[in-house]
Protein backbone atom coordinates (compact mmCIF):
# COMPACT_ATOMS: atom_id res chain seq x y z
CA UNK A 1 0.00 0.00 0.00
CA UNK A 2 1.29 3.33 -0.72
CA UNK A 3 2.39 5.78 2.13
CA UNK A 4 0.95 8.82 0.64
CA UNK A 5 -2.48 9.29 0.62
CA UNK A 6 -3.76 10.80 -2.81
CA UNK A 7 -5.60 14.51 -2.58
CA UNK A 8 -9.27 15.14 -2.75
CA UNK A 9 -8.63 16.81 -6.72
CA UNK A 10 -6.93 13.50 -7.45
CA UNK A 11 -10.19 11.36 -5.80
CA UNK A 12 -12.44 14.07 -7.32
CA UNK A 13 -10.85 13.76 -11.12
CA UNK A 14 -11.14 9.77 -10.59
CA UNK A 15 -15.16 10.49 -10.39
CA UNK A 16 -15.35 13.13 -12.70
CA UNK A 17 -13.69 11.35 -15.41
CA UNK A 18 -14.03 7.56 -14.49
CA UNK A 19 -10.41 6.96 -15.43
CA UNK A 20 -8.04 6.24 -12.79
CA UNK A 21 -4.41 4.88 -12.67
CA UNK A 22 -4.03 0.94 -10.92
CA UNK A 23 -1.77 2.29 -8.44
CA UNK A 24 -4.64 4.87 -6.51
CA UNK A 25 -7.06 1.85 -7.36
CA UNK A 26 -5.22 -0.58 -5.07
CA UNK A 27 -4.22 2.28 -2.28
CA UNK A 28 -8.09 3.27 -2.07
CA UNK A 29 -9.21 -0.68 -2.14
CA UNK A 30 -6.51 -1.26 0.93
CA UNK A 31 -7.03 2.60 2.71
CA UNK A 32 -9.95 2.41 4.87
CA UNK A 33 -9.63 6.43 5.44
CA UNK A 34 -9.53 6.90 1.23
CA UNK A 35 -12.11 5.02 0.42
CA UNK A 36 -14.48 7.26 3.08
CA UNK A 37 -13.29 10.22 1.95
CA UNK A 38 -13.59 8.46 -1.47
CA UNK A 39 -17.35 7.69 -0.73
CA UNK A 40 -18.15 11.05 1.07
CA UNK A 41 -17.30 12.95 -2.23
CA UNK A 42 -19.71 10.52 -4.26
CA UNK A 43 -22.38 10.99 -2.43
CA UNK A 44 -21.77 14.95 -2.49
CA UNK A 45 -23.02 17.99 -4.82
CA UNK A 46 -19.93 17.35 -7.94
CA UNK A 47 -21.30 21.23 -9.02
CA UNK A 48 -18.33 23.92 -8.53
CA UNK A 49 -19.45 25.08 -4.90
CA UNK A 50 -19.48 21.30 -4.07
CA UNK A 51 -16.14 20.52 -5.38
CA UNK A 52 -14.67 23.72 -4.31
CA UNK A 53 -16.57 22.47 -0.88
CA UNK A 54 -14.75 19.36 -0.56
CA UNK A 55 -10.92 20.34 -2.00
CA UNK A 56 -11.09 23.20 1.03
CA UNK A 57 -12.78 21.02 3.84
CA UNK A 58 -10.10 19.48 6.20
CA UNK A 59 -9.25 15.39 5.78
CA UNK A 60 -11.24 13.27 7.93
CA UNK A 61 -10.22 12.57 11.46
CA UNK A 62 -7.62 15.50 11.25
CA UNK A 63 -8.95 16.83 14.62
CA UNK A 64 -8.03 13.75 16.11
CA UNK A 65 -4.94 13.21 14.73
CA UNK A 66 -3.96 16.72 15.51
CA UNK A 67 -5.01 16.19 19.08
CA UNK A 68 -2.82 13.24 19.22
CA UNK A 69 -0.03 15.05 17.58
CA UNK A 70 -0.09 17.83 20.63
CA UNK A 71 -0.37 15.34 23.32
CA UNK A 72 2.40 13.67 21.85
CA UNK A 73 4.84 16.52 21.77
CA UNK A 74 3.59 17.86 25.06
CA UNK A 75 4.51 14.25 26.76
CA UNK A 76 8.05 14.96 24.91
CA UNK A 77 8.60 18.07 26.20
CA UNK A 78 7.74 16.80 30.14
CA UNK A 79 10.39 13.98 29.46
CA UNK A 80 12.93 16.08 28.36
CA UNK A 81 12.10 18.64 31.15
CA UNK A 82 12.34 15.61 33.65
CA UNK A 83 15.48 14.67 32.13
CA UNK A 84 16.89 18.25 32.92
CA UNK A 85 16.05 18.56 36.22
CA UNK A 86 17.64 14.98 36.89
CA UNK A 87 21.14 15.93 35.52
CA UNK A 88 21.25 19.52 36.70
CA UNK A 89 20.62 17.98 40.30
CA UNK A 90 24.06 16.22 40.04
CA UNK A 91 25.99 19.90 39.70
CA UNK A 92 23.54 21.57 42.60
CA UNK A 93 24.67 18.86 45.07
CA UNK A 94 28.37 19.14 44.23
CA UNK A 95 28.20 23.19 44.50
CA UNK A 96 26.69 22.45 47.73
CA UNK A 97 28.77 19.90 48.78
CA UNK A 98 32.34 21.57 48.08
CA UNK A 99 31.40 25.34 47.99
CA UNK A 100 32.46 26.66 51.30
CA UNK A 101 29.45 27.89 53.42
CA UNK A 102 29.62 31.52 53.45
CA UNK A 103 31.25 33.34 56.33
CA UNK A 104 28.83 35.26 58.77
Amino acid sequence: MSWRHPSKARLLEWLETGTVDEGLYVHVEQCSRCADELEALAEGDLSVDGALAALLSPDTGLEARMSARVASAMRDREDLALMISVLGSGARTARILFDPPPTP
